[in-house]
């Protein structure tokens, strides 16, 4: 994965590519308007079985979800159906008389007839889910950790480094000033314009992809990533031969081939012929192999006149996919094997292939295998062989891009009037004993509302109370815990060396540089050159695997002469940065960590179970919680209008009655 990659959010896919895509900004397809869906024509490769409609959640997300400027529909019983007290009253009133009550009606004294719903954290997510809802009558505050918008999205160029540009606009409510995301960009010229710190990479771009369809209705720029990646020998520095850098990349896309191969079954074939509810199994649809669970069963009468049947689940899809299969059948075969780790699988293939590398065809593969780890934003024996790329049959068509502006600018874009009070940490979520909802911050204010969205970082919600995490009340329900045990919270880390002029000879989007062992692999070992992208003399150097854990034990001083050394393996000399900036996403106590991987034990399933609501009051989303595109700011943005739904469908805005008073804004 990786958007949340070259920094956080954005993911290499099953059989990365050396790097990722021109150096031309991207032209749009076609320019979408305002309310134009972003749906795609093409039906992806395996949607939905037999009678279903062959439609990918994201595009009915997209449609049902609405882009910026749709406003989504809500179904209402019929008016002669509905009778409420409001009703009843306002029918004694004459045409005229509601008028004017209505006209006269203060925004507080609207607000009293709003659902008032609390979003916690201002990433994709949260200001997502902010805006569906704000759009249809909701009263809707946001509460920040930081002292700015994006979350695990970081745009230097949007929000300088001293932080939130000071033209932002504020307002006073309740005796606190609330500073809002009108944002003006500013971008940082002297010192190498836009650095994504964070989020950076946009995947596929020509396939639908919501976030490329706003793109282009908020006139933010894609840049088209090139697949060149020049390949230096960690051994001297020189360019790798191109056919050993071929010959390796090869035998890499074998070994992972071969390790999907080996999801052999524990199950014996015996067992289909009469498969219980739970029994997890593959499943044949239009010439592919899918993983599937049995979700309920009928069985045969005994008389002949009806057949014994099986409801599936596919993996990776809503309940909206799952078929009904007549027993016994030929699409069933036994589920492959789990519990094995990702990183074991593939030195197991290694093995048998019986390949004979030399040592500088050893550490190219290291080097795919370091790609695969920032992929994974995590060491492969922490990665479940079985389900690592789950989502991959979900991917988007087209390039991948970056955003010349910043993934920051699109969400400035997207946030505009929303009020969001920043610095607030959310220590604790309580649901009130006489109905509602209140989170607690560090400082000891309460805010009450009809219902909270937490969109808080996966790593957030794994973190324990006793080490700060945050005191949900009652506690979140069982399965739930486990799946965010289940699931892996993984670190990728960035060096942005900011220089005078660009010295290095690559006019490439990415440069690498491999390593001799598993423990240097991801060290420096992938360079995102800046200056191809925006004529900045900057680069941005990727850590991953334990090279990224083992960076936050460092200095500033130590990281940057361990880069530059490096640098200087492969260019000679090399002048004094004018500035450094390293990462610690992992020890960051508003994330601890980048994006999400699947665990050795885990499944897709766990994204859908942490996706689940708490009963109707407390909602999640995130990339996290999205099982079709995890890892990346597309699934953040689509899991925003998941949770904006659920809530307008369990809180209807003419049925809703608010606790007491909306507290938007952090009154006690």
């Amino acid at each position: 994965m990786t958007e949340l990659g070259l920094a956080g959010l954005a993911k290499p896919k099953a059989k990365p590519a050396n790097a990722a895509a021109g150096s031309a900004s991207v032209e749009p397809e076609a320019e979408a308007p305002e309310s134009e869906s972003s749906s795609t024509s093409d039906d992806p490769p395996l949607m939905a079985p037999a009678a279903v409609a062959k439609r990918s959640t994201a595009e009915e997300e997209e449609e049902e979800g609405e882009e910026e400027g749709e406003e989504e529909e809500l179904v209402l019983p019929p008016p002669e159906a509905r009778v409420t007290r409001r009703k009843a009253v306002e029918s004694k009133l004459s045409r005229w008389q509601r008028a004017g009550l209505e006209a006269n009606m203060t925004p507080r004294k609207k607000s009293r007839h709003a659902t008032s719903v609390l979003v916690v954290g201002a990433g994709f997510a949260g200001v997502t889910t902010a805006l569906q809802l704000q759009k249809k009558g909701y009263v809707v505050s946001v509460l920040e950790a930081r002292d700015r918008p994006g979350g695990r999205v970081h745009s230097l160029a949007t929000y300088a480094a001293a932080g939130l540009n000071p033209e932002m606009t504020s307002r006073s409510h309740a005796g606190r000033t609330l500073l809002l995301t009108r944002v003006t960009l500013t971008l940082d010229r002297a010192e190498g314009g836009v650095v994504e710190l964070g989020a950076a990479v946009l995947m596929g771009v020509q396939g639908g992809n919501p976030l490329a369809v706003l793109c282009r209705q908020h006139g933010v720029a894609m840049h088209r990533l090139s697949n060149a990646c020049p390949l230096h020998d960690g051994s001297g520095g020189k360019l790798l031969p191109a056919e050993t850098d071929a010959q390796v990349e090869k035998l890499f896309n074998l070994l992972l081939d071969e390790a999907g191969k080996e999801r052999e079954t524990e199950a014996s074939e015996a067992a289909l012929l009469d498969p219980h509810v739970g029994l997890e199994v593959q499943v044949l649809w239009q010439g592919n192999w899918y993983r599937g669970k049995v979700v309920d069963r009928v069985n045969a009468n005994g008389r002949g006149k009806a057949e014994a049947r099986a409801l599936l689940h596919y993996d990776g899809f809503n309940d909206r996919y799952n078929e009904w299969i007549v027993l016994p059948s030929d699409r069933l075969k036994p589920a492959k094997a789990r519990g094995q780790d990702l990183g074991q699988a593939l030195e197991r293939q290694l093995k048998r292939s019986g390949a004979v590398l030399d040592a500088a065809g050893r550490r190219a593969m290291h080097w795919h295998l370091a790609n695969l780890e920032f992929a994974c934003a995590a060491d492969l024996n922490s990665v479940s062989a079985e389900h690592w790329d789950q989502d991959d049959v979900n991917e988007y068509d087209g390039d991948h891009v970056v955003l010349p502006e910043g993934y920051g600018a699109l969400l400035e874009r997207m946030a505009a009037g929303l009020a969001i009070e920043y610095g607030t940490v959310v220590t604790s979520v309580e649901a009130r004993p006489g109905g509602g909802m209140r989170a607690v911050t560090r400082g000891g204010a309460v805010h009450h509302a009809n219902a909270i969205v937490m969109t808080v970082p996966l790593g957030v919600l794994k973190r324990p109370e006793r080490d700060g995490g945050i005191r949900f009340t009652p506690p979140l329900p069982a399965p739930k815990l486990a799946a965010l045990e289940r699931l892996g919270f993984g670190v990728l880390n960035k060096v942005a060396l900011f220089f005078e002029e660009a010295f290095w000879p690559h006019t490439t989007d990415f440069f690498g540089r491999t390593a001799a062992n598993k423990s240097e692999r991801g060290s420096f070992f992938l360079f995102f050159n800046v200056h191809a992208c925006t004529g900045r003399p900057v680069i941005l150097a990727l850590m991953a695997g334990s090279a990224a854990k083992s960076l936050e034990e460092l200095d500033d001083d130590e990281v940057t002469e361990r880069a530059l050394e490096a640098l200087r393996q492969m260019f000679g000399r090399v002048p004094q940065p004018t500035r450094v900036i390293v990462t610690r996403w992992g020890a960051d106590e508003f994330s601890y960590g980048s994006y999400s991987f699947v665990g050795v034990g885990a499944t897709g399933a766990d994204y859908s179970t942490v996706a689940e609501p708490v009963g109707k009051e407390l909602y999640f989303a995130g990339e996290h919680t999205s099982e079709e595109h995890p890892a990346t700011v597309v699934g953040a943005y689509l899991s925003g209008l998941t949770a904006a739904r659920a809530v307008a469908k369990d809180w209807p805005q003419l049925l809703s009655t608010p606790v007491g008073r909306p507290t938007p804004v952090g009154t006690k």
